[in-house]
């Protein structure tokens, strides 16, 4: 089962707008920690795929926490959550979240599915990215 980090950028108030470029480069540097890394420039969101690398770091657990020191070197305020699914990682990845560790895709479905819903309708009256959440 392959795990995924989930990093979630949160800018500083008063900070100007991240740039793609920008974005891009610290994609390229978290790719350092996994196989591959890509982006969501929309919600400012790197994935890291960790590809058989999580026993150099104790675990997923470790792996995590070791993201967000990388992080926090950079001066990045982040939420990094380690799961299966990137729409679900996207989803859990809130201010207030250091590093959340999910141990199994029914944990992660659970936790989502906790998580208000933007309105009172179905997850799938909501559109794919919802539909796909759930």
């Amino acid at each position: 089962m392959q795990t995924l980090a989930c990093i979630r950028i949160f800018p500083k108030k008063g900070s100007a707008p991240i740039s793609t470029e920008k974005l891009d480069d610290w994609t390229e540097r978290f790719a350092l920690f996994g196989r591959a890394s890509w982006c969501d420039a929309a919600s400012l969101t790197i994935f890291v795929e960790s590809h058989g690398k999580l026993g150099l770091y104790g675990g997923a657990e470790g792996w995590g926490e070791t993201l967000l020191g990388f992080a926090e070197g950079m001066g990045l305020e982040v939420a990094i959550v380690v799961g299966f699914t990137p729409e679900r990682l996207q989803a859990l990845a809130k201010p207030g979240v250091r590093v959340l560790t999910l141990g199994s895709r029914s944990e992660e479905r659970a936790r989502v599915l906790a998580l208000p819903k933007p309105t009172a309708t179905s997850y799938a009256d909501l559109g794919p990215l919802w539909a796909r959440i759930a």
